[in-house]
């Protein structure tokens, strides 16, 4: 008789690689699907739940019918001083995210702080990630 395992065990960069080939089959660049696996993978590792591997088939589902654009590459369409506004276009929010952290951390070097809001782009999902990103 075959017994199916109740339990799955990968170790976390089989999990990152899995969740990346997924997320490539579903329609996303490799660059999109790493930057949204770095942030699932970083909440599984955490305990956060709803926020990792067990979110994935929805983010899989919205790239399969294109609700959501997994090539996409934000775009800054306003920069000032000390704030900029991102346009996710459609994409992953993940990757829109860290686009954000990225400019933030550049303005706020030029200017002592700095805001980047983020407009149509989808859920960025476990913020503390990203508060991480930016005190690295």
């Amino acid at each position: 008789m075959n017994t199916v395992p109740k339990t799955l065990s990968l170790a976390a960069p089989d999990l990152h690689a899995f969740m990346i080939d997924l997320m490539m089959a579903a329609g996303a660049s490799r660059k999109n699907a790493e930057c949204a696996a770095d942030v699932h993978l970083d909440a599984d590792l955490k305990g956060v739940g709803v926020q990792g591997l067990d979110y994935l088939p929805y983010t899989l589902d919205s790239l399969e019918r294109g609700l959501i654009d997994g090539r996409a590459d934000p775009v800054v369409v306003s920069r000032r001083a000390a704030s900029a506004v991102i346009d996710g276009r459609r994409g992953l929010g993940q990757y829109a995210a860290v686009a954000a952290v990225r400019l933030a951390t550049e303005l706020s070097g030029e200017a002592g702080s700095a805001t980047v809001a983020v407009r149509n782009s989808t859920d960025i999902f476990m913020i503390g990630h990203y508060a991480e990103l930016l005190a690295r």
